[in-house]
C-alpha cells in the first residue's frame, strides 16, 4: 500500500484549517473594521461558513461531471476565498461593524414571556 499523504489527525486538522480560512474570507466584508480580538471570536462561525460554502460549491459541480478529490477542493477553496476578499474590497461596506446596544429591560421581559409560554404549554397538549 502506498503511504497516505498525512495521517488521519493531519487530514482533519488540515481540512478545518482550510475551511476557517475560507470562511473567514467570505465574511470578511461583513467583519471589515473590527478588532482583530472579536475577530478570532468568529472562528466557529468561519469554520461552518467555509465548510458549507465548499461543501455547497462541490455539490453544485459535481452533477456537471467534474471529479470531487483533493483538486476540486483546493480550486474551489481558492475561489471562493479569493470571491470572499474580492467582496471585502471592492464592494462599498453594506455592514458596518457597530457596537451592540443593549436592549431594555422592558422588551427583554415580554420578549422572554413569549419564549417560555409556549416552551410550558406545548408538552401537556399532547397528552
Amino acid at each position: 500500500a502506498a503511504n497516505p499523504l498525512m495521517g488521519y489527525v493531519g487530514g482533519v486538522l488540515a481540512f478545518n484549517l482550510v475551511c476557517t480560512a475560507v470562511g473567514y474570507c467570505v465574511l470578511a466584508p461583513a467583519l471589515r473594521g473590527l478588532r482583530a480580538r472579536t475577530i478570532a471570536t468568529y472562528a466557529g462561525v468561519a469554520l461552518l461558513a467555509g465548510t458549507a460554502i465548499v461543501g455547497v460549491t462541490l455539490c453544485f459541480v459535481a452533477p456537471f461531471g467534474a471529479r470531487i478529490g483533493l483538486l476540486a477542493f483546493a480550486i474551489s477553496a481558492a475561489a471562493l476565498s479569493a470571491a470572499g476578499l474580492a467582496a471585502a474590497r471592492f464592494l462599498p461596506p453594506l455592514v458596518r461593524a457597530r457596537p451592540a446596544t443593549a436592549p431594555s429591560r422592558r422588551s427583554t421581559s415580554r420578549h422572554r414571556t413569549i419564549v417560555i409560554v409556549p416552551a410550558i404549554v406545548v408538552p401537556w397538549t399532547r397528552q
